[in-house]
């Protein structure tokens, strides 16, 4: 008995001291690139090969905390292959999946600091594909949608931290395209319209958070051609024209209480020419533009230059 007692013995000791001598340590900085003073080290890793001649990773926190769980084809680190877990520094889990010859394939899932997850999908080749979920750090859903060959692609939703729905739309080939729909965290309408691809297409309306009006813009393929915007108690604020971008032609503001302020024209997005300005008291002031520059103005009789 004692002669087996002190087989066994001797074949736990060979074997601890095989695993000890196949297994290496090394230390890393920050940047993770091998470092030779442990003290000075941020993570450190323990390797070994197993059976499938893959090099197995250990990485660690220096305080001992677990930072990773994967699989290499080469004691050179550099083409991860199989199953990899990646940690916080607090335990919690960060993402979890797979790579194959250094790529990202199959499905992953991804997480917060502090435990709830964060996304998860389907990776192929490298790419997003497929049906991904995305959530808020509280465990609300912020989004969902499709991806292919890593481009959003369809329907995609999007709520607010509270659950509230922010947008949907259409997304084609990474090119937003159809109807999209914003809200406020209450609920309230805060846009709406329609895209053609990347580019918004026909009316588009905006909301005060207390579901007023707030504009109307009229876009063509390229860009917005006209606006009208509202103060929250719906009274106009003002009505204008675009091309590419800029402010051309008339131009009319109206105050709070609907009164028209002023009125005039732009060009390439200057004013240019008369504007007209209106006080409360009726009276009207002329004012003179050239490129966006004032050059004087006129109130009744009296002509003022601004040179």
């Amino acid at each position: 008995m004692n002669k087996i007692f002190t087989y066994i013995m001797f074949l736990c000791f060979v074997s601890n001291s095989l695993f000890a001598q196949d297994t290496l340590t090394f230390y890393y900085n920050k940047n993770w690139e091998v470092i030779k003073n442990k003290n000075i080290a941020v993570y450190y890793r323990k390797a070994f090969v197993d059976g499938n001649k893959l090099w197995n990773v250990h990485d660690y926190f220096m305080n001992d905390t677990l930072q990773m769980l994967g699989s290499y084809k080469s004691k050179k680190f550099q083409s991860k292959h199989g199953h990899f877990t990646y940690y916080y520094e607090n335990g919690k889990k960060q993402s979890d999946g797979n790579y194959v010859n250094d790529k990202i394939e199959g499905f992953w899932v991804y997480g917060f600091e502090n435990g709830t997850k964060k996304s998860e999908g389907n990776f192929i080749n490298d790419k997003k594909e497929d049906i991904w979920n995305y959530w808020h750090e509280n465990g609300f859903k912020k989004s969902t949608g499709k991806y292919v060959n890593d481009k959003a692609e369809g329907i995609w939703e999007y709520w607010y931290d509270n659950g509230q729905k922010k947008s949907e739309g259409l997304y084609v080939a990474d090119m937003a395209e159809g109807i999209w729909r914003y809200k406020f965290d209450s609920g309230e309408k805060r846009s709406e319209g329609k895209f053609i691809k990347d580019e918004k297409d026909s009316i588009w309306k905006y909301w005060y958070k207390s579901g007023q009006i707030e504009s109307e813009e009229n876009y063509t393929r390229k860009a917005c051609f006209s606006t009208i915007g509202y103060f929250e108690n719906g009274k106009q604020m003002f009505k204008g024209n675009y091309v590419d971008g800029k402010n051309t032609g008339e131009s009319t503001y109206w105050n709070v209480k609907g009164n028209m302020t002023y009125k005039g024209s732009y060009l390439n997005g200057e004013k240019n020419g008369e504007w007209d300005k209106y006080f409360p008291n009726g009276e009207i002031m002329k004012l003179y533009y050239t490129n966006g520059v004032l050059e004087g103005k006129q109130l009744g009789g009296i002509i003022v230059n601004e040179d």
